[in-house]
C-alpha cells in the first residue's frame, strides 16, 4: 500500500473523524491563517510532514485551514520563509497605497 493509500485509509477511521471534529471545535470554526470561517471542504493541515508521523494526532501539530489557504501554505513552504514574508509585505504595501486602503 502506498503512503497516499495509507493516508486515505486512515482518514476514514473513527479516530481521525473524531480528531477532526475536535480540531474544528478548538479552532472556533475559523481558518488559522485568515481568521475567516471554515468553508465546506476545509483541510486539517498536518504541520509535521514526516510521513511516519501522520497518524500521531497531536493537536499542536495540526491547524484547520480553508482549501485555498492550505494550497498556499504548501506552495510557500517550498521557499525561504523570510524572503517570502519580505516580498509579500512589499507587494501588499504597494497594493494598499495604490488602492488607498
Amino acid at each position: 500500500m502506498t503512503r497516499k493509500q495509507e493516508k486515505a485509509k486512515f482518514r476514514k477511521t473513527k479516530a481521525w473523524n473524531d480528531f477532526r471534529k475536535k480540531m474544528f471545535e478548538l479552532s472556533g470554526g475559523v481558518d488559522a491563517i485568515t481568521g475567516k470561517p471554515l468553508r465546506p471542504g476545509w483541510q486539517l493541515h498536518h504541520m509535521d510532514l514526516d510521513p511516519d508521523h501522520y497518524q500521531i494526532l497531536d493537536p499542536e501539530k495540526f491547524v484547520c485551514l480553508n482549501k485555498k489557504t492550505h494550497d498556499v501554505v504548501h506552495f510557500l513552504f517550498r521557499y525561504d520563509i523570510f524572503k517570502i514574508i519580505k516580498g509579500l509585505t512589499e507587494v501588499l504595501i504597494k497594493m494598499h497605497k495604490i488602492n488607498k486602503r
